[in-house]
């Protein structure tokens, strides 16, 4: 007959390893927070409640308050919870809100490029003086505010869902959003982030690249020379006027119809 303190003597340990792994765990799961890792010439911090910047180190997390600047030489990065902020020079960025799992960052002037390689785990909204995104899906986003407090939000690569007290509408891949105004009744609109005649430059460039490229491999020509492959046609993306909907969850296949105000 087995022995009953030997049966309930494993469950006991099992609760013991639990309790001792969780923590662990929890502290994985817990995004840390933004933290400057790359530092290139002048940037200087300015925290909450202090009178004057001081120059930035590297390591230094960022919190409630901070305003973090580049000079007209400087260049920094800031990573975050698989998300890379990349400063360029005179441009600077304000923490608004740093909670737990929830954050808010305002760009003030330049130019900020996010680049989310992985599913983060914290919320993280990027705010302009007229609209603010929430990058969450992987993929690259710049960000750029004017001296006049106009901004543009492109997306380089994946698909962000930019917000207005309006509604919200999704900037697809290819795509830039001109916005202006103050942030309670913004205009903006959606354009293509590349010209026609851009694009055709870039794609007749890189034809000339391609075709260089196979005579120095086959410099006599005739049997061994071979056709370049034609570049990937960019992806299209319609102009819209400014527009607002109920948020979604999932970005549409075709850039949203427009409601809203216009410039």
């Amino acid at each position: 007959m087995p022995n009953p303190r030997i049966r309930f003597r494993i469950p006991a340990v099992a609760l013991l390893l639990a309790g001792a792994v969780a923590p662990q765990v929890r502290a994985q799961s817990e995004p840390a927070p933004p933290r400057v890792y790359v530092l290139k010439g002048t940037v200087t911090l300015k925290s909450a409640g202090a009178s004057a910047e001081i120059p930035a180190t590297l390591g230094q997390t960022l919190s409630a308050g901070d305003q973090l600047a580049t000079a007209a030489n400087g260049r920094a990065e800031v990573q975050f919870d698989n998300r890379v902020l990349q400063l360029a020079a005179s441009s600077a960025i304000h923490v608004v809100r740093a909670e737990p799992g929830a954050y808010r960052l305002a760009v003030g002037q330049g130019t900020v490029t996010c680049q989310v390689m992985a599913p983060p785990v914290a919320a993280l909204e990027l705010a302009t003086p007229s609209v603010f995104l929430k990058p969450d899906a992987a993929g690259i986003y710049r960000i750029a505010v004017t001296g006049a407090g106009e901004s543009e939000i492109t997306a380089q690569e994946g698909n962000v869902e930019v917000f207005a007290p309006t509604g919200s509408v999704w900037l697809l891949a290819g795509q830039k959003m001109l916005a202006r105004g103050p942030a309670d009744n913004p205009e903006f609109r959606i354009v293509r982030a590349f010209s026609r005649w851009r694009r055709f430059l870039t794609v007749a460039m890189m034809s000339l690249q391609i075709a260089g490229n196979a005579s120095a491999a086959f410099p006599s020509g005739g049997s061994g020379s071979r056709t370049a492959p034609k570049p990937a046609a960019a992806k299209p993306g319609g102009t819209n006027s400014a527009g607002a909907r109920a948020p979604s969850s999932r970005p549409p296949s075709a850039p949203p119809a427009s409601s809203g105000k216009g410039r």
